[in-house]
């Protein structure tokens, strides 16, 4: 199954309550809220309007993390993982700088605090692709 539907199932299932608690917030039977996000059922489907109502009222956003990282090629990845790497080596600089003399001046810390900064916007972009590739649990898709 794709990654949005996993995100679609899991979002309903994760709720507090799941579906049973989910589907009348958005005045629908649980059952038929159930239908619409199980991988197996092909009579329901998801409209884009639940799929925001969803979101909207769990404030779980995998659905549009997995619509948004569907289709990045391994190559994209591995150029997030490399700008990790650039940007810490460049925090690594800044630092190996600003201590050179024994002292941090403003300046010296400016530019630190911008690398570091940079490092940690690189490494959530990296988190965020990670986290759209999750899948289902392997023991959790049989109970379906």
């Amino acid at each position: 199954m794709s990654a949005i539907e996993d995100a679609a199932y899991n979002t309903v299932h994760d709720y507090p309550g799941g579906a049973e608690a989910l589907a009348p917030r958005m005045e629908k039977s649980a059952k038929v809220l159930d239908s619409k996000v199980n991988r197996n059922e092909f009579r329901h489907h998801l409209t884009l309007r639940e799929a925001v109502q969803i979101m909207g009222l769990t404030g779980d956003h995998r659905m549009l993390r997995a619509v948004v990282y569907a289709g990045i090629a391994d190559e994209q990845l591995l150029e997030l993982v490399a700008a990790v790497h650039s940007e810490t080596g460049d925090v690594s600089r800044s630092l190996v700088a600003a201590w050179f003399d024994g002292q941090v001046s403003q300046r010296e810390f400016e530019a630190f605090d911008e690398q570091t900064i940079e490092a940690m916007t690189a490494l959530a972009e990296l988190r965020d692709r990670l986290r759209g590739m999750v899948v289902e649990d392997p023991v959790r898709l049989r109970k379906v």
